[in-house]
């Protein structure tokens, strides 16, 4: 009779919780949209949001504010989802896109697309992800040693992400007349960004958190262990290469805006 009702509590705590942390996303968000030249009360925002306010106001929120925050929302979003399937992966609190070199090779790809081939600036979503893909599947190969352990994985990440550091730096030198138009995205900010930003991340973060949602389940297995996930039936270096390209879409999603 116990056990029900100790699980009962888990997942109640854990609902009181997911709740208490989507209230203060959503009152941080809001807050957010009264930061500005322009200071506004939280009911002036609620009442534009629902149509009112002067015409410079609705300006100020629809067109600058609320893109951008949600802009910065969804790329905070597809980090800590990208982050935490590297977590799972490889057993280690500290790996993330920027330590493993997947960011480092989405920034890359897009470096490369601002500075050698600005023309091409609409595929630069496109080249992040192959950026990142890319710099995933060097790491994975460089690991590889009749399977994956997640001790090589962050060794041969921490390698790569320096190697492609060393590149985008390289970029800088060879190109110093082209660099001042790119260092906003090498350093990273969301001022500027507008409803054309929301587009092009939105659909990777859907996608990329419902295929992060269905591989929690194969995650959670892995945790135990490859010897005892193998017991347990689960395909390991399939679902660890698929948490990995997971991981890659989300970052460089991030990385693109």
């Amino acid at each position: 009779m116990n056990a029900p009702v100790s699980g009962a509590n888990r997942n109640g705590r854990r609902v009181l919780v997911l709740a208490a942390l989507a209230v203060f996303a959503a009152a941080t968000f809001l807050a957010a949209l009264r930061v500005g030249s322009l200071k506004l009360s939280t009911v002036q925002i609620l009442r534009i949001l629902s149509g009112g306010g002067t015409s410079a106001q609705r300006q100020i929120i629809l067109n600058v504010r609320l893109p951008r925050n949600i802009t910065a929302a969804l790329a905070g979003m597809c980090l800590a989802v990208s982050g935490a399937l590297l977590q799972g992966v490889m057993r280690n609190p500290l790996a993330a896109p920027n330590l493993i070199g997947v960011s480092s090779g989405a920034g890359l790809a897009a470096m490369i697309v601002l500075i050698v081939l600005p023309e091409l600036y609409y595929l630069l979503v496109p080249a992040a992800f192959l950026g990142a893909l890319s710099a995933t599947a060097l790491i994975y190969l460089l690991a590889w040693k009749r399977g994956v352990r997640p001790a090589r994985l962050i060794l041969a990440g921490v390698a790569v992400s320096s190697l492609l550091s060393s590149f985008i730096n390289a970029l800088m030198i060879f190109f110093p007349d082209r660099v001042s138009g790119v260092v906003d995205f090498l350093v990273g900010g969301f001022s500027g960004r507008s409803w054309k930003q929301v587009r092009t991340i939105w659909p990777y973060a859907l996608l990329g958190g419902l295929a992060a949602q269905s591989l929690a389940r194969g995650l959670n297995i892995l945790s135990l262990g490859d010897e005892t996930a193998v017991g347990l039936g689960l395909r390991v270096e399939r679902t660890r290469g698929l948490c990995i390209v997971v991981s890659s879409v989300l970052a460089a999603a991030a990385v693109s805006v």
